[in-house]
């Protein structure tokens, strides 16, 4: 463990602060945003997703599925979008 420790402090910060104000990254997408109105619950933006973010749950009492998008699990990837086909 102090090992480590050590590590860490001779590397010292390898990030750079944020700053309001400061323009987005170029590649960056930002957060993946549901339409329900578009939504047919098709699954197929579940299956790119590298970190398993979306999941889909049925309800069967209402005959419709839902799409869940934990953002906690989203890299912001982008990669959900482009398989959607609405």
């Amino acid at each position: 463990m102090f090992r480590i420790i050590r590590k860490n402090l001779e590397v010292g910060k390898v990030t750079i602060p944020y700053k309001p104000g400061t323009p987005a990254p170029p590649g960056f997408l930002g957060a993946p945003e549901i339409d329900p109105e578009k939504c047919t619950g098709c699954g197929q933006c579940i299956s790119p997703c590298p970190t398993n973010a979306l999941v889909i749950q049925d309800k069967r009492d209402q005959d419709k599925r839902e799409l869940f998008l934990s953002y906690s699990a989203c890299i912001f990837c982008g990669l959900c979008e482009p398989a959607c086909p609405y």
